[in-house]
């Protein structure tokens, strides 16, 4: 997939980059029968793309962070690229703000659909890389190998579309209000919103550092409160172009 970068000017008056991935519009089938006993996967349902859009290559770090906001608030800063943690979906979508304003771009955080699609690129097994979760360690950090703490972007082998880390090293911001199934989901890749920003739960997408394989599956999703903070959040971010 054609990559994007990104440039804008740092606190320090140097420049940083951040790195996309262009996405084709399309459909796939959202969800999953293989779920726990609470049916959150479930109904599978075809979810259409209408328009590409460019999804950032990482979890956005703390370097780009610390480019856009005058603070580092995570937990974890034992080695450079790690994901920035510990901030909660609000300070998450206000990053994608002022992001924006200093590029001049409309930038923000992934809906659900467009997250799942991202991560399973073109995919239609329970990992994006097939079924034998022997395999998720070459391409994620989770409970078996993180060491209980986030690990440097873009370590582990990528998606088929060349995106990194969509499993594992940190549960990932959407922009959706938490919905127990999908039922009544929208199919059109926007976000399920339902109120205003006061409704306390968002979805959050990709696992963590310290979740087992199940919980790293492509379809799997949880939710957290928007206002928490801890070592195990972070996010990526949509560049529409």
């Amino acid at each position: 997939m054609e990559e994007v970068l990104l440039e804008i000017d740092d606190r320090s008056g140097g420049k940083i980059g951040f790195g996309f991935v262009r996405i084709p519009p399309g459909d796939f089938l959202m969800g999953s029968e293989n779920h726990l006993p609470f049916a959150l996967e479930v109904p599978v349902h075809k979810a259409f793309i209408g328009k590409e859009f460019f999804v950032s290559r990482f979890p956005v770090t703390q370097e780009q962070f610390r480019a856009v906001e005058p603070r580092n608030p995570s937990v974890f800063r034992h080695a450079e690229k790690l994901p920035v943690e510990n901030v909660n979906w609000f300070e998450a979508r206000q990053f994608c703000r002022n992001l924006g304003e200093l590029a001049g771009r409309s930038i923000r955080l992934p809906t659900e659909t467009e997250w799942e699609y991202v991560c399973r690129a073109g995919s239609t097994t329970e990992f994006f890389f097939g079924d034998d979760e022997t395999k998720l360690s070459d391409y994620a950090w989770f409970e078996s190998n993180s060491r209980e703490q986030t690990s440097p972007v873009g370590l582990k082998k990528p998606n088929a579309w060349g995106v990194f880390d969509m499993a594992g090293n940190v549960w990932e911001w959407c922009e959706d209000h938490w919905k127990g199934d999908y039922g009544d989901f929208p199919a059109d890749g926007s976000a399920y919103i339902r109120g205003d920003d006061r409704q306390p739960r968002r979805a959050v997408r990709g696992g963590s550092w310290a979740m087992d394989a199940f919980r790293l599956r492509s379809s799997y999703r949880s939710f957290d409160w928007n206002d928490n903070r801890n070592g195990k959040l972070g996010f990526r971010i949509i560049w529409e172009g």
